[in-house]
């Protein structure tokens, strides 16, 4: 079966949606070793609290603005290189929560295993870990 982002099959509920697509990141982030041990802000707590219902989408993207400022404060907004700014990306990646935009998950998705690819992640890892973590429409 060929997979590609565009088959996966979204739950239908959107908050499940958003849960299911961020739980996703979270295991890549896990896999590939990815923390922000160190940095004033931890992406993966509001993650992880949005998962579990103790934080709120819009909480979230209220973290992905703060983000967007660090990258903003540097200057930086179109560079893909730098490593801190390749972390406040991903970090957004992260925090762009919102259940009534589910239609662009999959655009979403692709965004992020692209920023790992900038970062000089394995995306190979994260393309095994999406086989196995979504399930996808037989063509």
């Amino acid at each position: 079966m060929s997979l590609s982002i565009n088959s996966i099959i979204w739950p239908k509920d959107n908050l499940a949606a958003q849960r299911h697509y961020v739980s996703y990141m979270i295991k890549v982030l896990s896999s590939l070793e990815i923390e922000y041990a160190g940095w004033e802000r931890n992406p993966v707590h509001f993650v992880e609290g949005y998962i579990a219902g103790r934080c709120t989408s819009e909480q979230c993207r209220a973290e992905a603005i703060a983000w967007w400022s660090y990258i903003d404060s540097r200057g930086e907004s179109r560079e893909l290189r730098d490593p801190q700014v390749l972390m406040a990306r991903l970090a957004i990646c992260l925090l762009s929560i919102d259940e009534d935009k589910v239609g662009s998950l999959g655009e979403s998705l692709s965004w992020f295993i692209e920023v790992l690819g900038f970062m000089g992640k394995n995306t190979r890892t994260a393309i095994t870990i999406m086989a196995e973590h979504f399930e996808f429409q037989q063509r």
